[in-house]
């Protein structure tokens, strides 16, 4: 499972949270940067990130990334 609308979760803690970058909502609530980062980007769903993004209400949505029986990844 991965974030499927990142760039609305960097928008939505940019504007609504009031953080200018990432790395400073990333600092502040403890997280590790580059997990948000790849999370954010589709790269890999991290369960921390999910955890903190449940408790502060910010809106995201999953997509499965496992594969079919043809070997491609469903989308």
């Amino acid at each position: 499972m991965i974030i499927a609308n990142g760039e609305e979760c960097k928008e939505f803690i940019r504007f609504n949270l009031k953080k200018k970058t990432l790395s400073e909502f990333a600092r502040e609530e403890g997280l590790n940067y580059d997990y948000l980062s790849k999370s954010l980007n589709g790269q890999h769903s991290y369960r921390s990130i999910r955890d903190a993004f449940d408790r502060l209400k910010i809106p995201y949505r999953l997509i499965s990334t496992a594969k079919t029986p043809t070997g491609k990844v469903a989308a």
